[in-house]
Parts: C-alpha cells; sequence; structure tokens
C-alpha cells in the first residue's frame, strides 16, 4: 500500500528550510539540486511509499530543483516525476 502524502504541508516544509538556509548563508534562490543516482532514487521512494515522511521531502525538493544534464538524468527526472505523481494527493 501507498502512503499518501498532502503536496502543500510536504512543499511548505522545503520552503521553510531553504528559506533559513538563505538567510544563514546570504544565498538568494540558489536551490539547483543534482539529480541523484538511479538507486539513492529508489532507495527513497520506496521509504516514501511506507510513509517516511522525510522521503517524501526529498522527492518534492528533487521534482522542484533538480537540473539534468544529460539522457540519463532526464531519465531519472521522468522517474522522479512518475513517483511523485503516485505519492501525492
Amino acid at each position: 500500500m501507498i502512503t499518501k502524502f498532502d503536496r502543500m504541508q510536504i512543499s511548505s516544509i522545503n520552503d521553510i528550510h531553504a528559506g533559513r538556509i538563505s538567510k544563514v548563508k546570504g544565498n538568494v534562490n540558489s536551490k539547483k539540486v543534482a539529480v541523484p543516482e538511479k538507486e539513492t532514487f529508489k532507495y527513497i521512494f520506496e521509504n516514501a511509499k511506507k510513509g517516511n515522511e522525510m522521503a517524501a521531502v526529498l522527492l518534492d525538493e528533487w521534482q522542484k530543483n533538480c537540473e539534468p544534464k544529460g539522457n540519463k538524468e532526464e531519465q531519472i527526472i521522468h522517474m522522479i516525476n512518475m513517483a511523485a505523481n503516485r505519492i501525492f494527493k
């Protein structure tokens, strides 16, 4: 069974976290995130399906902020998008 998360609550966690980081480091809009490896994505997605909130937060962050640099990373981004559609209401 897949646990469904409220997208608004999960997104608010990422927004609060990003705001705190930018205040501390003085960075503004530096939200680029490296695309995870396929195995890392699968591990995080399995945890999110089981109800792990932090895994859901990480999937949300990846979906919003990852910038693929090649065909392989583009495929991982596609998998992240499909996973997010499955776990978010």
